[in-house]
């Protein structure tokens, strides 16, 4: 699902392509932005020190709309 309507509306979560996040688990705050993806669970996030996305379950991240 590229669009994350099932993401937004199951996790209540502000989960659109190009929304910037970053990682709750990090204590150094790692930030990236949500690009599109293909899962219904999860979002796809391309971390700045990262080189591909990766999938992230929604409520390990913390949103900056």
């Amino acid at each position: 699902m590229a669009d994350y309507d099932y993401v937004r509306k199951t996790y209540g979560v502000p989960a659109y392509a190009g929304v910037r996040v970053n990682a709750n688990w990090s204590e150094k705050k790692t930030m990236g932005t949500i690009v599109r993806g293909h899962d219904d669970n999860y979002v796809h996030v391309k971390f700045d020190d990262r080189k591909s996305p990766v999938p992230v379950h929604p409520h390990d991240l913390e949103y900056h709309p």
